[in-house]
């Protein structure tokens, strides 16, 4: 029985990925299972969340390429091509 018990704390993921937003902290316990726990973004593809203002987006469509330059980090510069 603790075996089988214990086959329930293993997390399996999808596909390879890198870990998006986490939704659980540390040494918090699941309130039901198949509850979403983190977000996995595929070591293919890139993802951005912006927040912008209906007024900021006229011209833009869904599947439309975008370029992004984000200073999240300091002095660094990081170009997207999406």
């Amino acid at each position: 029985m603790a075996k089988h018990r214990l086959s329930f704390t293993v997390i399996k993921a999808p596909y390879d990925g890198i870990m998006g937003r986490r939704s659980i902290q540390e040494g918090q316990l699941l309130q039901e299972p198949g509850m979403q726990i983190a977000s996995i973004i595929k070591k293919d593809e890139k993802w951005v969340t912006a927040n912008f203002l209906g007024t900021q987006m006229p011209n833009v469509e869904i599947g439309q390429k975008i370029k992004i330059t984000a200073d999240a980090i300091g002095d660094t510069f990081i170009n997207l091509d999406l």
